[in-house]
């Protein structure tokens, strides 16, 4: 199993564990939320209740791991829990003491869909689903633009029914999996230009099919201006 999330404890210091997931209460009733780890047993007893312990959570790219949220916890209570299909696992309620990066769950849910090796069903996402994993895009790829080994990339406009999807569906097209073309339609034109500037557009023709079926809540406008960008940034367009 290819492993992409990293989650280490330390206690003053020093490391305790070093994990591959993590589920933290994103919304909590009170000041105290709920951690959860699965596959792992023999949590150490009260003595660590009122201790304070640093989290630390990582991506691991391609080449290199890229730390994407730590922060320190005070712990309230410690038990050893039993998740389903018999998977031991530690329950840890306490508060947020100190935060360094902020952690957000749905992007880390991602990584863990990834690392469990479940398919995503793109366009069965909703709006701030699609958001959260072109976040976990860049957590993984950052901005390396590792581009496929070929000349001609062809994107179905009639696909297209919100911004996000032109920026999923160049980036399935064009680069190496779980590639990272911005987040939102100005970050997308940003990478045209970054690309423009490491010469990774040089000959490259980009079709795009079936620009009159695009959402109409879009319009040619859209096509016009996703074009028109491409061109700017040195690609070979053709519309159809």
């Amino acid at each position: 199993m290819e492993e992409f999330l990293s989650v280490s404890l330390f206690f003053q210091d020093e490391l305790l564990i070093t994990l591959n997931n993590i589920w933290l209460d994103p919304y909590a009733p009170s000041t105290n939320r709920k951690i959860v780890f699965q596959g792992v047993s023999g949590f150490p007893n009260a003595f660590w209740e009122g201790k304070e312990i640093l989290i630390i959570v990582e991506v691991i790219n391609r080449e290199k791991i890229r730390e994407i949220a730590s922060f320190n916890f005070q712990i309230e209570i410690t038990n050893t829990i039993e998740l389903e299909n018999n998977v031991s696992g530690w329950f840890i309620d306490g508060a947020i003491s100190e935060v360094s990066k902020p952690y957000y769950q749905p992007h880390v849910d991602i990584l863990m869909q990834w690392q469990n090796g479940e398919s995503i069903d793109w366009y069965s996402l909703n709006s701030d689903s699609k958001s959260n994993y072109l976040a976990a895009c860049f957590f993984y790829s950052g901005l390396d633009f590792r581009l496929k080994k070929k000349k001609e990339f062809v994107i179905d406009m009639s696909k297209i029914k919100e911004e996000s999807d032109i920026i999923y569906e160049l980036s399935q097209e064009m680069l190496e999996n779980r590639g990272y073309m911005g987040k939102e339609l100005f970050t997308l034109i940003d990478c045209f230009y970054l690309m423009n500037d490491r010469k990774l557009n040089e000959n490259i023709q980009i079709k795009l099919l079936n620009s009159a079926l695009i959402d109409k809540k879009l319009g040619q406008s859209f096509v016009n201006l996703i074009s028109r960008n491409l061109l700017e940034a040195g690609f070979q367009v053709e519309v159809y």
